[in-house]
């Protein structure tokens, strides 16, 4: 998986995190965005608080 440009509600990634970040992070919304879960349903659902998700994406 790619980032696509496409309307977004994330945040634009800083141009200086290192491409393999980039993708990682785009590659992690994309499936978020396609589980429909909240933030709060992944933490519930992993062994990663709600916070960390926050963080992370």
């Amino acid at each position: 998986m790619r980032h696509l440009p496409s309307k977004s509600r994330w945040r634009a990634l800083p141009q200086s995190l290192p491409a393999e970040y980039r993708d990682l992070v785009s590659d992690l919304r994309q499936l978020k965005d396609r589980s429909h879960l909240s933030l709060t349903e992944l933490g519930r659902t992993t062994a990663i608080s709600k916070s960390s998700w926050e963080r992370y994406l």
